[in-house]
């Protein structure tokens, strides 16, 4: 570079979005409607072209979008990732014997928490009026969120399982509720629950850390 010249500005650089290999029906359902979309604005827009928008988009791979579309245009339809549509059928296999399912799920609640809506008297005209009559004009709001709680339950078609229910309070103040459940937590509720199920039961459960957890520590080597 000649002395007294200045190099040219570089152009910045693109960042490529990180490509997704794994894609769940909701998403294989979009890539179908933005291909058929592209289809009616442009006719004879060419696949490889779909491919290419899709993908720089929506950083989903190009062989899932691409084999989403083949999919379609072969069956017209979407299917759902191969381990949902075995979930399916095995599901259909249990009820279609007869047995009973479980679905098991834990969630938290803060005891601070209310409903944005509520039961009114269309009969209160005022505020006033409601006090003259010594009721409320609303809900009072709490001072604030409150303890949490976790709660852990089980139930099937016919409702909760009876003393089923697992609430207790939380102790980390996490922000994830999941970090206060452990193995030896859920192991102790799960012992005392299957006996109050009915006979040849499937259980639907996720795959949560404290789902699986080893009775006995493997011996090493030394």
């Amino acid at each position: 570079m000649q002395e007294g010249l200045a190099a040219p500005p570089s152009s910045p650089v693109k960042k490529k979005k990180k490509e997704k290999y794994e894609v769940n029906g909701k998403e294989r359902r979009m890539i179908v409607n933005i291909y058929k979309n592209m289809q009616v604005g442009e006719p004879d827009v060419s696949r490889a072209t779909v491919i290419c928008t899709i993908n720089e988009n929506t950083g989903i791979g190009r062989n899932i979008i691409k084999n989403a579309i083949l999919e379609y245009e072969r069956t017209g339809e979407v299917k759902s990732p191969i381990w949902r549509r075995r979930y399916l059928r095995e599901i259909r296999k249990f009820r279609e014997e007869g047995r009973s399912i479980y679905y098991l799920e834990k969630t938290w609640l803060n005891t601070g928490d209310v409903s944005s809506k509520a039961w009114f008297d269309g009969s209160i005209k005022s505020h006033k009026d409601a006090f003259l009559r010594g009721l409320k004009t609303g809900a009072p709001n709490p001072t604030g969120k409150g303890k949490r709680l976790i709660i852990l339950h089980i139930g099937s078609e016919k409702g909760f399982v009876p003393g089923g229910l697992l609430c207790f309070e939380s102790k980390k103040h996490s922000a994830d509720y999941r970090d206060e459940m452990n193995g030896v937590i859920f192991r102790e509720w799960f012992n005392e629950i299957l006996p109050r199920l009915d006979d040849n039961y499937v259980i639907v459960i996720d795959d949560a850390s404290y789902h699986s957890v080893k009775a006995e520590r493997v011996p090493n080597s030394s």
